[in-house]
């Protein structure tokens, strides 16, 4: 129950902390309710718009998963909902690993990977103040 309840309360400062209001009507749904990419790595949008920002978003990356080195162009924020991520922010194989209730920020530019270490999906919830990009460093 704690780890849920600081999970909710991380969430609740991060879309506080927009520095720009949703155009989007009042909203709710249940996970039943969302909409998923059909792609590998599987999307949600929440609110927002990721083209242009800001937007929040819930990503569920398979297990296994690691990705090619990227970066975004604006600051990108993610809380890990379940599964386990080595931490992004520490690229050697000793990264600790993030799991429920674990965040981090990658200010624009910095170049991660993320790698999903889990037996289960990881599902992260991602916000950014500007649009979605993927930016390819390899």
């Amino acid at each position: 129950m704690r780890r849920f309840a600081l999970m909710t309360m991380m969430l609740l400062c991060l879309a506080l902390n927009s520095p720009a209001k949703s155009a989007d009507a009042p909203k709710s749904g249940t996970i039943e309710d969302l909409v998923w990419s059909d792609a590998r790595v599987a999307v949600a949008l929440l609110w927002g718009d990721d083209a242009a920002g800001p937007y929040g978003k819930l990503v569920k990356f398979p297990p296994g998963l690691v990705s090619p080195p990227h970066f975004h162009s604006e600051d990108y924020t993610a809380v890990v909902i379940s599964g386990i991520l080595l931490d992004p922010t520490d690229p050697t194989d000793a990264a600790r690993p993030l799991a429920a209730g674990g965040f981090y920020l990658l200010p624009g530019g910095t170049v991660y990977t993320v790698r999903c270490v889990s037996e289960v999906p990881c599902l992260v919830y991602a916000h950014q103040a500007g649009g979605f990009d993927f930016n390819r460093t390899d």
